[in-house]
Formats: structure tokens, sequence, C-alpha cells
């Protein structure tokens, strides 16, 4: 799994094998620091392949 996240108007992405998504900054995540910014990717990715991730 690999995600990465960029400024306050560019947005975030993650791969995960084959598959991938990106995405612009809701409102709300966009004042945000980029701490914050870069754990947004990694939860929606757990969030979609949580499951692929599983022992």
């Amino acid at each position: 799994l690999y995600s990465d996240a960029a400024g306050v108007h560019e947005g975030f992405a993650a791969v995960f094998g084959n598959d991938w998504f990106t995405g612009s900054w809701p409102p709300e995540i966009e004042p945000e620091h980029i701490t914050v910014k870069e754990l947004f990717p990694i939860v929606l990715a757990v969030e979609i392949w949580g499951k692929c991730l599983e022992n």
C-alpha cells in the first residue's frame, strides 16, 4: 500500500497492487495540517481495501 498527499488544493492518492484512487480534498480537510492530510488516504485505503489487508 502506497499513499501520498499534497498541498492545499492538490489532493491525495493511494495504490494497492493494480488498484488505485485519487481525489481532491473535501472542504473540511483542506485547511488541515499536512500530517492530517497524509493520514487521510491511508484511512480511506483501509476502508476500501481492508478485507484484502486481513491475515
